[in-house]
């Protein structure tokens, strides 16, 4: 009971409060930029990796 009485807790918490609401908002954001960040470093990786194959050849 006292789980489920937090979680609810939480849950309203991120859903009513204003400051809550800006939480949301904020990690969405850090989100989408921690996607970005990843993709920018796969796509450097990749190139990285396709010249190490042409110097070798």
């Amino acid at each position: 009971k006292g789980v489920m009485k937090a979680i609810g807790e939480i849950k309203d918490f991120f859903q009513s409060d204003p400051l809550g609401r800006k939480l949301v908002e904020v990690m969405k954001e850090v989100g989408s930029v921690c996607q970005m960040v990843r993709k920018k470093a796969r796509m450097a990786l990749k190139e990285y990796v396709r010249k190490l194959i042409k110097e070798d050849e």
